[in-house]
């Protein structure tokens, strides 16, 4: 509902159940209520960019009769004409996202806020700062492989087993990457509180207690503030509207990269700690920023009635840009990298037949509202004109030919530039009026 308003928590949750389509070997369908054409077109592009088969339901009482008739639309056209440019095919994404149902369901309660906006938020960053990432299950720690994944975000994922612990342990020795918030690992399978983390020797800090009733704020070091173009209250000091974890180091290991101001009694403990482990490097996060970056979801006014309002009176863009910051300082690098644009445009990527590799860019500048704003019945979804200029792709691999779907303009006007390991391709911005689609592939040499 609303993918309008509140599309990157739409996108979130289409990534969860397409995962668990696929856990499931079924068709994973998202069905969604447009008002208009426009938005019938976004939900569409939406789905599609997520892999999901797309159902268009309409409500009597929020469609004019004009809409509502069946009529035929070019993109729905255009989908039966090319279906390999929508089928899905292989990720690219070198980040895991784990979503624990074990946790949403025996954590502390049930309340949202205790695990699934702690997730969600977490995955709402990646979507716009368009990290490419896949969400799995609890089951995928069996197999995880470095080579695969070689980032795992594990955002309060406190219910875990011993035999959970292991796994992660040994993704991490053996070269993967980690990135822990709050209370993970703190309680086992059951929902049973242990008296420490049971990855206390990979964080390299033992648990002390949790601060849940309290507003403290967080120290951010003035040389990453200002690559995260932070503009603090006070000198790099930001408001931690959420829980957070009192923790000790254990003995001379890892380093505390910023701190949490408690009070006078409690002093300071670590916000955000690095430390080394095996082959692998581990960041962890006391508090729970995924609560501090979540788009709250839109509330209906009245029955049946798009007059909605947003109430991200909590989302913070500076803790979504010192998120960002770690996200891409932690990994080397995605298959596919957006370098300008990312406020403006919306990626995804996946691999088909022949070593091609198909691009979805829709542009989401129209998509942004403000927290408090009221969405009155007729607003409409718009796709304004982006900035003139090139959006500059980088991507790992040699490609040397292109094909476009969906543009707006006539003609190619798109270059490509290769060096021995990465392709460059440079579309001018006003080809895509809504959404554009490439088809890369390589032409062996004669």
């Amino acid at each position: 509902m609303a993918v309008t308003f509140s599309w990157e928590r739409i996108v979130t949750d289409m990534k969860v159940f397409k995962a668990l389509a696929q856990a499931y070997a079924v068709q994973f369908i998202s069905i969604q209520y447009p008002r208009n054409a426009s938005e019938d077109f976004l939900s569409w592009a939406l789905c599609k960019s997520a892999g999901a088969k797309y159902w268009g339901c309409y409500i009597p009482t929020l469609v004019n009769k004009r809409f509502s008739e069946k009529k035929k639309r070019k993109h729905l056209e255009l989908e039966r004409n090319h279906e390999f440019l929508f089928a899905g095919g292989k990720s690219v994404a070198g980040t895991a996202l784990l979503f624990s149902r074990r946790t949403r369901d025996r954590y502390r309660g049930h309340d949202d806020d205790y695990y699934v906006n702690e997730f969600a938020g977490w995955a709402e960053v990646m979507l716009r700062h368009n990290i490419l990432f896949d969400v799995v299950f609890e089951e995928a720690l069996n197999n995880l492989d470095p080579a695969c994944y070689e980032l795992l975000i594990l955002p309060d994922f406190a219910c875990m087993s011993g035999a959970e612990a292991g796994k992660i342990r040994d993704y991490v020795r053996n070269g993967g990457n980690v990135i822990i918030s709050h209370e993970t690992s703190l309680f086992d399978e059951k929902g049973n509180k242990r008296g420490n983390f049971a990855l206390s020797d990979l964080l390299g800090l033992n648990y002390v207690g949790t601060l849940s009733l309290i507003n403290p704020s967080v120290e951010i070091p003035a040389d990453i503030a200002a690559q995260c173009a932070v503009s603090a209250s006070e000198p790099w000091i930001l408001p931690h509207k959420a829980p957070a974890v009192l923790t000790e180091t254990i003995g001379l290991r890892g380093e505390s990269l910023a701190d949490i101001g408690i009070s006078d009694m409690y002093g300071k403990t670590t916000a955000i700690w690095s430390n080394k482990y095996g082959r692998g490097k581990i960041l962890y996060f006391s508090g729970k920023p995924g609560l501090l970056t979540a788009t709250e979801v839109v509330k209906l006014l009245a029955k049946f009635q798009y007059r909605c309002h947003i109430e991200n009176n909590r989302i913070s863009e500076e803790y979504d840009k010192i998120l960002a910051f770690y996200l891409k300082n932690f990994i080397s690098g995605n298959k596919v990298e957006l370098q300008n644009y990312n406020d403006k445009i919306f990626l995804n990527v996946f691999a088909a037949e022949k070593q091609e590799l198909i691009i979805h860019l829709l542009n989401k500048s129209g998509l942004v509202l403000s927290g408090g704003k009221c969405i009155k019945e007729n607003y409409k979804t718009s796709f304004p004109q982006l900035p003139e200029g090139n959006i500059l792709l980088k991507i790992r691999g040699c490609y040397n030919r292109v094909n476009t779907y969906f543009s707006d303009t006539e003609g190619n006007g798109i270059t490509i530039n290769r060096t021995d390991d990465f392709t460059e391709v440079h579309i001018p911005a006003v080809k895509i009026k809504k959404y554009l689609i490439l088809q890369l592939s390589r032409i062996p040499a004669e």
